[in-house]
């Protein structure tokens, strides 16, 4: 028996977007909440999900027109002061991070709980019983101190990026890549944060399995040549790919078992020079193309 699960009444999220405030430190200067607390830094108002160049723009210390600043130069911490959800005898508690940009440390009331150096990543973790007031403490490591790590050199040198080290991190080039985009690094939870109670039960596991049906699907075949042609229907596999006018651009609800022409073969009805120059376009063209693909929708 198959159903459809549409709602769960005993799961209720919260997202962790108000109260977080943010500061810097040089590279490496503090090794955590403790050493944080004593340098008695200067919290200022973030906005989550977002980056430190978007909260420091929001605050009018940071604009695109201003002089570049290197935000992966130094330590970023986030910090997020925030009560416990109410729960019951039973009920498990989950704390997620849908993004964080890019080498995170993550701290619950002082004690470590996850490190994350992917950015595209989510991450899930169970928390134990919280107290009615709790800190959520994110530092965010420079990524130029990392970078300065000897690693194999690439076999191939982008000249669009500064640092050919970086291809060790699961970090976007925007913001890395001086004259193609302007210089503001993601650096921050540039995705939600969110804090799950779930009862009676929770699912662990999901998997997708995709299927086609091949009565219902749709192909479009295309191929560079001049546009000459029209929609039409897919054409006969028996037919002579050099002695038929075929059209450029197919749309069937066939079955992909239907052969695919890898070149087809196109006769303008013109004359004079115009026909001869279309006609040696449409040859070079078929020279230089490869086999058709072909695109499931």
């Amino acid at each position: 028996m198959r159903g459809t699960i549409r709602r769960v009444e005993g799961h209720h999220c919260e997202l962790l977007d108000s109260q977080w405030e943010f500061c810097s430190s040089p590279a490496d200067a503090l090794p955590g909440p403790a050493a944080l607390e004593q340098s008695h830094a200067s919290w200022m108002p973030a906005r989550v999900p977002g980056t430190v160049a978007s909260s420091l723009r929001e605050l009018g210390q940071w604009s695109l027109a201003a002089a570049p600043r290197r935000f992966d130069a130094e330590d970023w911490w986030f910090r997020c002061r925030f009560a416990a959800p109410a729960s019951l005898p039973g009920d498990s508690l989950v704390l997620g991070f849908d993004g964080l940009a890019c080498l995170a440390e993550v701290w619950l009331n002082g004690k470590p709980l996850i490190t994350s150096d992917n950015m595209f990543a989510a991450c899930e973790i169970r928390l134990p019983d919280l107290p009615a007031h709790n800190e959520l403490l994110v530092r965010f490591r420079s990524l130029d101190r990392e970078l300065k790590t000897k690693r194999p050199r690439p076999r191939w040198r982008a000249p669009m990026i500064e640092n050919q080290q970086i291809r060790w991190f699961r970090a976007t080039l925007l913001g890395r890549t001086p004259g193609w985009s302007p210089q503001a690094a993601a650096v921050g939870p540039w995705r939600d944060v969110w804090i799950e109670n779930r009862r009676h039960f929770e699912i662990s596991d999901l998997r997708i399995r995709p299927a086609l049906d091949a009565a219902a699907a749709r192909w479009i075949c295309r191929r560079p040549s001049p546009r000459l042609a029209t929609n039409s229907s897919v054409p006969d596999s028996s037919s002579n790919a050099t002695g038929n006018s075929r059209p450029a651009i197919f749309r069937s609800t066939e079955p992909l078992t239907t052969p695919v022409p890898a070149c087809e073969s196109i006769r303008p009805r013109c004359g004079g020079r115009i026909r001869t120059a279309i006609l040696r376009c449409m040859t070079r063209a078929s020279r230089s193309s490869t086999r058709t693909r072909r695109v499931v929708t």
